[in-house]
């Protein structure tokens, strides 16, 4: 049976929809037998079903896919979004590699991040890198930022591998690094951020006092706060946006 699927996966076998046929007799695989095949895929490159989900979500937008083929991986995408909240939108949790020198980042951000940080560099007095993997964001970003700032008064790298994902405070912590590695085909998210006081963030005024913490931070960190408020007007909380490498050279470099 052709599949879809060896279309998807390209190079490091991740996902590429780039080689799909368009031919009248195309035949896609079930979504169970997909599923499978996607996950031992990136079991085996070390790859997590996030990135996955991310690659099927640009498929899924991109114009040049015919209607069922577009049904099909919004099953897909269904059925991923479901295997990874599963395992990965769960406290954050790092695996610690290469003698202690390398710490891989996973997970959702919590108020369990300072303590785990701390605990991290007491245990591995060595440590040099923190590795994003998969870092789909925080749930407060005052608290986050006093983790992130130790990472920087510790003078620890932060790095982000070909395939990695962060996004709103995932990517806050990639800007702590002392030195930033950011590899091709990384996905590096923001968006507007929102509380119960602010809704509305780019509402405020410029000089409104929430703006504070997050200014000061960008500037702890030695980014262009123009990135800061570049955000609150293009993005918005529901509208995540994915950094393109010219913004990243205009705002990181």
């Amino acid at each position: 049976m052709k599949k879809i699927l060896l279309g998807l996966f390209l190079a490091a076998g991740l996902l590429s929809l780039s080689s799909v046929s368009h031919a009248a007799n195309y035949e896609l695989p079930e979504t169970n037998e997909a599923i499978s095949y996607m996950q031992n895929r990136a079991e085996k490159q070390g790859y997590k079903l996030p990135v996955v989900r991310k690659f099927l979500v640009d498929a899924y937008r991109n114009d040049k896919y015919t209607a069922q083929e577009k049904k099909y991986l919004a099953s897909l995408i269904r059925e991923v979004e479901g295997i990874s909240e599963q395992y990965f939108r769960t406290s954050p949790w790092y695996e610690v590699k290469n003698n202690g020198t390398v710490a891989r980042l996973y997970g959702q951000i919590d108020d369990t991040i300072e303590l785990k940080t701390v605990q991290l560099l007491q245990d591995h007095p060595n440590l040099k890198t923190v590795e994003l993997v998969y870092v789909p964001g925080s749930h407060h970003d005052e608290n986050n930022h006093k983790a992130w700032r130790i990472l920087r008064a510790m003078w620890i790298n932060t790095l982000i591998k070909r395939f990695g994902f962060v996004a709103s405070g995932g990517t806050d912590l990639l800007m702590a690094g002392k030195e930033r590695v950011i590899k091709d085909w990384a996905q590096i998210w923001v968006h507007a951020w929102t509380s119960p006081t602010n809704p509305e963030s780019w509402t405020l005024s410029t000089t409104h006092s929430a703006h504070n913490e997050y200014v000061s931070y960008f500037q702890d960190m030695w980014i262009d706060t123009n990135l800061y408020r570049w955000t609150l007007q293009n993005t918005r909380p529901e509208s995540i946006h994915w950094l393109t490498q010219q913004e990243l050279t205009n705002y990181w470099f």
